[in-house]
């Protein structure tokens, strides 16, 4: 009976801890209509995102591992609770992918989380978006990993100049396609790179590049 006592103690803490985040991440201009997630890492959204995979787990017979939230927003309904659509980032035995989710928290004093759905989120996955801004410093970043990995690989002294132009694909992370200025010696050429970008786990890699 004590352990039971105690486990239901920790249980309140938590819940009383969740309404405090709550409350400082909510303003009132959130109030009957969706709000965008300024901070996906906060907390709250992160114990949310763990919950829904944890329950698609039991629900479904499934294995997936909680990676962070990607994006997301909420909605407040007065007498209603809070609704929370998430797209999450889980792991699927080795594969990494993104998941859309909708999560109902209700209750007063004691919140109450349920599932309402699981899937996929196919809307982030689809077709080459082009780059906007080619001097934003990841960018530059995976351009410079190209050149480099390239050298590596095909044991090349070619030196980064610039980011020309590029796209990015939603996949199981981030997909750049990018065309690079890079010197070889004395002379400024445009090679075509592709590199598969994987933030939250600090993972790239280079699947191709070639000279335009």
């Amino acid at each position: 009976m004590a352990s039971q006592i105690h486990h239901h103690s920790k249980q309140f803490i938590l819940i009383v801890l969740l309404s405090s985040l709550f409350y400082f991440t909510v303003d009132s201009t959130s109030r009957g209509g969706w709000s965008p997630i300024s901070n996906p890492n906060k907390p709250i959204f992160v114990v949310i995102g763990k919950f829904a995979v944890s329950e698609h787990n039991t629900e479904a017979k499934t294995n997936l591992k909680f990676v962070n939230v990607v994006k997301g927003d909420i909605e407040v309904a007065v007498g209603a609770g809070t609704e929370y659509r998430l797209v999450i980032a889980a792991k699927n035995g080795g594969v990494i992918g993104n998941y859309k989710v909708l999560v109902l928290e209700t209750g007063g004093t004691t919140k109450y989380l349920s599932l309402f759905s699981f899937k996929v989120n196919s809307a982030l996955i689809g077709g080459w978006t082009p780059i906007t801004n080619l001097k934003n410093s990841t960018i530059v970043s995976v351009g410079k990993y190209a050149i480099s990995e390239h050298n590596i690989q095909a044991k090349t002294t070619l030196e980064f100049n610039s980011v020309v132009k590029g796209d990015t694909q939603v996949v199981a992370g981030i997909k750049y396609r990018l065309v690079i200025a890079a010197k070889d010696g004395i002379v400024v050429g445009n090679y075509e790179a592709i590199v598969l970008d994987i933030p939250w786990i600090k993972f790239r890699k280079l699947f191709s590049f070639t000279k335009l």
